[in-house]
């Protein structure tokens, strides 16, 4: 079976995803959702169209720019997000349910290469972070506004963030 490989820059500000068609970025923002839209007439203004709501495991978040107006906040920016975190998950959802919108979802498995803003300088600390992507190589399925998504990742690999911005630039 052929393995479709795929890039994840798991940054603080926004999720950007690389595959065989090509590239998007989604806004890290998340809220947990609520029933009402939380956000005010704001200078006359307001935006009616709220993001995308994942659901995933009983637990429902708005995702993207404007999510923190729909529910309530969540931001963790801690390396522990990266062990599964229930936000974590969302984001990383909605990143793939982005690529999947615009570009389709490979029918079979991908291996990813997760792309972390540090890497650990200890041997300890490199296995610990390990083990908290390890969650990431798994059948994944989730609900984005209602559709539903399945996504096999057969292996993950990390590697820093400035690696990659290397490579891009060789090879761009």
């Amino acid at each position: 079976m052929n393995v479709l490989h795929f890039g994840l820059d798991e940054g603080s500000g926004a999720k950007k995803i690389w595959g065989p068609h090509g590239g998007l970025e989604q806004p890290a923002q998340a809220a947990s959702a609520g029933q009402t839209h939380l956000t005010g007439n704001v200078a006359g203004l307001r935006s009616q169209t709220p993001p995308l709501r994942i659901t995933l495991d009983g637990s429902a978040f708005y995702v993207g720019a404007d999510a923190h107006h729909w529910g309530r906040p969540v931001e963790n920016l801690a390396d522990e997000r990266l062990s599964g975190s229930p936000e974590t998950r969302a984001l990383i959802y909605a990143t793939f349910t982005r690529y999947a919108q615009q570009y389709g979802l490979p029918a079979g498995p991908l291996q990813l290469t997760l792309g972390l803003s540090q890497l650990p300088l200890s041997e300890s600390q490199a296995t610990a972070t390990l083990k908290g992507v390890r969650w990431l190589k798994d059948t994944h399925t989730w609900e984005a506004d209602g559709q539903p998504y399945t996504l096999e990742i057969s292996g993950v690999t990390t590697t820093t963030q400035a690696a990659g911005a290397l490579f891009d630039y060789v090879l761009d």
